[in-house]
């Protein structure tokens, strides 16, 4: 789904409000729904570029100036997928469950 196709976002957007695991997350001025889908939206485009760019990366032929420049546009792509997974409060609290696992106790 693309960011230009209003439509399937607010159908998503719409599938996602029904969930009560999603709007538990729910603030007066900040609906879940909307920013998973939106979120998701970035994640699913952004994770085509990663694969365009890894694919490039891995050609034969390319300098080292021109590797770590895509290696460079790489780590940017998954810096804004981060950013958006922690946008997002759904998943943000699922990955500060597991953060906390395994972590000592104090004494």
């Amino acid at each position: 789904m693309k960011r230009n196709e209003p439509e399937n976002l607010e159908i998503l957007t719409e599938q996602l409000d029904r969930l009560a695991d999603v709007t538990q997350f729910d603030e007066e001025d900040e609906k879940q729904a909307g920013i998973v889908a939106e979120g998701l939206t970035h994640i699913a485009e952004s994770a085509a570029v990663v694969q365009d760019l890894f694919a490039r990366l891995r050609a034969a032929g390319l300098t080292d100036d021109q590797r770590l420049d895509l290696l460079w546009d790489l780590g940017e792509e998954l810096r804004h997928m981060d950013e958006h997974i922690h946008g997002m409060a759904y998943f943000d609290s699922q990955i500060s469950d597991e953060e906390g696992e395994g972590e000592p106790l104090d004494s």
